[in-house]
C-alpha cells in the first residue's frame, strides 16, 4: 500500500501536466522559439527584464491581437527558466500529446465563421478561427491558426483540427 502511495505522489502530477518544453532555439531578433513535446512550436516569444524580474512576452498578430497565451504559472517558469538557462530541456523525456480542450467558442455574426479559444493542458491557449465555405456543392471547413504556432507533426495538426472541427461544427451550421 506504501508503495502505491508513493508512486500515486511521484508520477500522477508529471502526468496531469504533459506540456514539455522539447528545445529552445534564439532567433536573430533575440526572441525565442519553443518547441513543445516535438508536436509545435511558438515562434517569437520575448523575455524582457523588468526591475522585478524577467517577463514573458507573447507575440502579436500582424492586426494587433494576441492569439497566443500562457495561462499556468507552472509553464511560465518553465519557459522562463529554459530561457535563462536555469532549466535544461530534456530531450529523452516522453511527452504525452497535450489534453485539449475548448475554453469558449463563439459565432461571428451573420458568418459561418466560430472564434475559438483552445487549451493545451490548461496552460497555454491559442486563439482559432473556424470557418465554412461552399465549393460547388461541398461544404469545405477550415481551420486558422495563430501566425506564430507552428505544428512540427503533420498528424497532431490533423489531430488538433479535428478537434475543433468536431467542437464548433454545430455553431459554424447554424444549428446552435
Amino acid at each position: 500500500m506504501t508503495k502505491l502511495l508513493i508512486f500515486v505522489l511521484l508520477f500522477l502530477p508529471s502526468l496531469a501536466f504533459s506540456l514539455e518544453i522539447s528545445g529552445v532555439q534564439k532567433q536573430q531578433d533575440g526572441d525565442y522559439k519553443i518547441i513543445f513535446c516535438k508536436l509545435f512550436k511558438i515562434e517569437n516569444i520575448a523575455l524582457v527584464k523588468k526591475s522585478f524580474g524577467s517577463v514573458l512576452q507573447m507575440p502579436r498578430e500582424v492586426s494587433g491581437y494576441k492569439n497566443l497565451a500562457i495561462t499556468s504559472k507552472e509553464l511560465d517558469s518553465k519557459i522562463k527558466n529554459t530561457i535563462e538557462g536555469i532549466a535544461k530541456v530534456n530531450t529523452k523525456t516522453i511527452c504525452q500529446k497535450p489534453i485539449l480542450k475548448i475554453v469558449s467558442a463563439r459565432k461571428i455574426k451573420e458568418s459561418s465563421s466560430v472564434l475559438c479559444q483552445v487549451s493545451f493542458d490548461n496552460s497555454l491557449d491559442i486563439i482559432v478561427f473556424a470557418s465554412k465555405y461552399k465549393k460547388g456543392k461541398k461544404d469545405i471547413y477550415r481551420v486558422s491558426f495563430p501566425q506564430d504556432l507552428k505544428f512540427l507533426d503533420k498528424n497532431y495538426k490533423a489531430e488538433v483540427r479535428t478537434f475543433i472541427l468536431k467542437n464548433t461544427k454545430e455553431l459554424i451550421d447554424n444549428k446552435i
